[in-house]
């Protein structure tokens, strides 16, 4: 796929994220508030941030991850300070834990626990706005 390709396609699925409010209602998909010379923006910045997937399955994994921070956000609030998140990230790694460490292994808790994981980290960034521009890359 080229890259305005990639970035188009991009730009779409970003338009149709369900924007959830700070109260956790929706509002409706993104594309209905910002213009699409936005959404390419954004999309460009998406494909520089995470650069191409090097391997097939990184896509998957990433769109699991977000499936799991949307569904988090519906359902409850944002983080209301660090050590809120903290315990949210704790109780989530614990959980993780707690599959890796069965007698008998089941590999898809272990990627579901992975990915609320995943999911909690990222919702520490955004939903307490931490500086990702001091994060060493």
């Amino acid at each position: 796929m080229t890259d305005d390709r990639t970035i188009g396609s991009i730009a779409d699925r970003l338009g149709k994220l369900t924007v959830v409010g700070l109260q956790g209602n929706e509002a409706g998909p993104l594309e209905r508030y910002v213009r699409r010379a936005t959404l390419l923006e954004l999309a460009e910045d998406v494909l520089a941030t995470l650069g191409r997937p090097q391997w097939p399955a990184d896509r998957e994994v990433l769109i699991a991850v977000v499936a799991e921070l949307r569904r988090a956000r519906k359902g409850h609030g944002v983080f209301p300070s660090l050590h809120h998140a903290l315990a949210v990230v704790r109780e989530e790694y614990l959980e993780f834990e707690h599959e890796i460490f069965k007698r008998d292994v089941d590999p898809a808790g272990v990627a579901r626990e992975a990915v609320q994981l995943a999911a909690m980290a990222v919702r520490t960034l955004s939903d307490l706005a931490l500086p990702l521009k001091e994060v060493k890359r």
